[in-house]
């Protein structure tokens, strides 16, 4: 059973790292104990996603359980790349981070389906209103 993500020593390094510079070791063992190998990359792609007004960077809870759905999914890296696509494809990005911060389960859906499928990844970058379908809570409990 693995540690949970908020005990795991390099924790405090992720939030660290979220305002720039390289994964320092204890960052670079707790993403690679999620499946992440390409520590550069990624750590540009938390500061991108960082940068974004309603990113909760100082929520640690958050960035806990965001790290928990990255890892959770088929190919974290490419969950991470395809969410900077489709989060550059909306008018308000803002919103859908919001909407990730509040829901659990819609953090869930969006990390899956651009970590598992770079085809749903691409439909969803070129037609946003296809993720705003999905995550309508009338669809979600259909």
């Amino acid at each position: 059973m693995r540690q949970p993500i908020h005990e795991h020593p390099g924790f405090f390094h992720v939030g660290r790292l979220l305002s720039g510079g390289s994964p320092l070791p204890p960052a670079a063992e707790l993403l690679a104990s999620l499946g992440i190998s390409d520590m550069e990359r990624t750590a540009r792609s938390l500061q991108s996603l960082a940068l974004h007004p309603s990113f909760p960077r100082e929520d640690s809870n958050f960035l806990s359980q965001f790290l928990e759905s990255l890892g959770e999914t088929f190919e974290p890296e490419r969950a991470l790349a395809n969410l900077e696509r489709i989060l550059e494809s909306r008018e308000n990005p803002d919103a859908l981070l919001s909407a990730l911060h509040r829901s659990a389960n819609r953090r869930s859906i969006v990390l899956t389906l651009a970590g598992g499928s770079q085809f749903l990844a691409d439909t969803v970058h070129r037609h946003p209103a296809y993720l705003d379908w999905l995550l309508r809570p009338a669809t979600l409990r259909d």
